[in-house]
């Protein structure tokens, strides 16, 4: 037995019965007891529909929605951020649980359908920054480094970590040192703009 199917068996109880196949929602622990052609039909279920039915393995229903929280703790997604990856290929967003007789149904959102919200983050958070450019050099390089980090960022939520983290922990400071507290402020407004757009 491979130490990667002796970890996986370790981990059983994240597992859950899906479409016949056992699917592991972690970058650690992905598709081990999916054969590939019923991977392949994971993985169009993934892209096409969205859906996928969740049953569990010798569990009740009450079972079922309990082992799909203990995978999103299990990775270390907070409720607002469930992303999930699919056999290190694509990334997913579980956007709700359907309670069904004997079963759960889950639906899911790629990430590149998050495109336009990514978008419109991106572009929130450039015109506030744009407000920096009268500000001293460290004003200017604050803003050109958030901008860029936002433009590169992928999904919306890691848009809202990196206004979160540049801005707020470092950029705080040196906006609060320029007394430019009415652009702080608006920041925060953006923040907040940001964080309602991610969870939505």
């Amino acid at each position: 037995m491979s130490q990667r199917t002796r970890h996986a068996r370790r981990e059983g109880r994240h597992r859950l019965l899906v479409t016949e196949g056992v699917l592991f929602p972690s970058t650690r622990l992905q598709f081990h007891f999916i054969d590939p052609q019923r991977r392949a039909l994971v993985r169009q279920a993934m892209l096409e529909e969205g859906r996928l039915l969740l049953r569990p393995k010798d569990e009740s229903f009450e079972s079922d929605i309990a082992t799909l929280a203990e995978i999103v703790d299990y990775l270390e997604f907070s409720p607002q951020r469930t992303a999930v990856t699919l056999g290190g290929i694509e990334r997913v967003r579980l956007v709700g649980v359907e309670p069904r007789e004997g079963h759960a149904m889950a639906t899911w959102r790629r990430v590149d359908e998050l495109v336009s919200d990514c978008i419109a983050c991106n572009s929130l958070v450039a015109d506030i920054l744009g407000t920096l450019d009268h500000l001293s050099k460290q004003g200017v390089e604050l803003a050109g480094e958030v901008a860029s980090m936002a433009a590169e960022a992928r999904d919306p939520s890691a848009v809202a970590d990196i206004v979160g983290s540049v801005t707020f922990e470092r950029g705080r400071d040196q906006l609060e040192h320029l007394a430019q507290i009415n652009v702080y402020q608006r920041l925060v407004a953006v923040h907040s703009r940001l964080v309602t757009i991610v969870n939505a």
